[in-house]
């Protein structure tokens, strides 16, 4: 078991961060204005491409400066902290940036699946009380069938909205990346029992229910970052996961942005080929995907990876079900590199069993030290009158301050 396992203290965490117990816990602010005076202010943040090949970079300090405006315009339109702001978005820059400016106002963001159907938004928005949405103009449509069911809704943001589009009194067009940005922004002081994103469980086994997480949730998707998906300082990370599902906040924007490191996102249908070409081309050093997805490279033979340069690669890992041996062995003979499992769910927003990492021979199926309690910062939404049960939780034992 590795020395980072047995030796794991939250102090790490803090003192990483350096946020006291009282001070600021604001998972906007952590994962773009600390980063920027940190000095990495022009650090790439995030490589986004679309299914055209086309892509748009942006730095740490552009993602400082795009939140604060998005948070400006929500705070005019008279968004408090607490309130509701779901997201229906694509993998679409504005999404990520969206995602940091409700966090910086105190507010609860709402990410949803985009290619969930009227009803699935309608039970999800109302459920919530959501106040806001914001969208892309080809979702529009949509929202507007389902905005006369949902009494709270106040406004709907267009942020890709064209002159020729003609908006109703509660829909408004903003880009908060080409408006004129607003270069300084009070980020709301976010305690550690303040909460922070609200996502929807799949719903396939009942009705879905919302899941609230906190913002003291940063130290432990911070640390899992930084120990099982072993994040560096000149890593090109890349999270497969969709920003609607807690992979897709947890480990594709919290995890990497809070350490400083670049993830690259890709806004398109999966590919073989494509995929490939995009970890050629971006470097790509770490990857967090899932059994899926593995299981589809898989399909498209074993020839197909070695027409790319992926010798970047040096770290895989796996989430969303169990990922069987083949995947793991598959991993290893193809790419040079076997695929580590993680588990946790929508309820623990960080992994909460995992291997060590790095790993050494034979502990893919050797948890981390085991401890009683949930990782923090996580409870059923209100509304279903429930916590979590009580479980053995893997590799981050319960914060020193007491709370689950």
């Amino acid at each position: 078991m590795s020395a980072r396992a047995t030796s794991f203290d939250w102090a790490a965490a803090r003192a990483d961060l350096a946020i006291p117990l009282d001070g600021q816990h604001n998972i906007g602010w952590h994962c773009a204005d600390r980063v920027c005076l940190l000095g990495k202010a022009q650090h790439p943040a995030l490589i986004w491409q679309d299914f055209h090949g086309d892509e748009r970079t942006f730095t740490f300090d552009q993602l400082r400066t795009g939140s604060n405006t998005m948070a400006a315009l929500l705070a005019r339109l008279g968004v408090q902290p607490g309130d509701r702001v779901a997201l229906i978005m694509d993998r679409v820059p504005e999404c990520y940036v969206a995602f940091l400016a409700v966090l910086k106002l105190g507010a609860i963001v709402q990410p949803l699946f985009s290619a969930f159907g009227d009803d699935a938004l309608r039970v999800r928005l109302d459920d919530a009380h959501t106040a806001v949405v914001i969208t892309q103009r080809k979702y529009l449509l949509k929202m507007r069938r389902v905005a006369s069911a949902v009494a709270s809704l106040r406004h709907t943001i267009i942020t890709d909205a064209v002159a020729t589009d003609a908006l109703r009194s509660s829909e408004m067009a903003f880009a908060a990346l080409t408006a004129p940005q607003v270069d300084a922004f009070a980020a709301y002081a976010a305690t550690p029992a303040t909460p922070s994103v609200l996502h929807y469980t799949s719903g396939t086994t009942g009705a879905p229910k919302g899941v609230l997480h906190l913002h003291h949730s940063l130290l432990s998707q911070y640390l899992t970052t930084k120990l099982v998906l072993d994040l560096r300082a000149d890593d090109v990370y890349w999270c497969t996961a969709d920003p609607g599902w807690v992979t897709g906040t947890s480990y594709g924007i919290i995890g990497p942005w809070s350490m400083g490191v670049t993830q690259c996102v890709l806004d398109c249908g999966f590919s073989a080929r494509a995929w490939y070409a995009f970890i050629a081309r971006h470097r790509v050093s770490v990857w967090y995907t899932a059994p899926t997805a593995i299981r589809s490279l898989m399909s498209a033979g074993d020839d197909l990876p070695h027409a790319f340069d992926l010798t970047c690669l040096r770290h895989l890992a796996s989430v969303g079900e169990p990922l069987n041996a083949e995947a793991v062995l598959w991993g290893q003979r193809v790419l040079g590199l076997p695929f580590h499992d993680t588990y946790w769910q929508t309820e623990t927003p960080a992994q909460s069993w995992s291997p060590t990492c790095p790993p050494t021979p034979l502990n893919q199926a050797r948890w981390a030290p085991r401890c009683r309690g949930w990782t923090p910062s996580s409870w059923i939404s209100q509304r279903t009158s429930r916590r979590p049960r009580q479980r053995r939780s893997g590799c981050l034992p319960s914060a020193p301050d007491g709370r689950p």
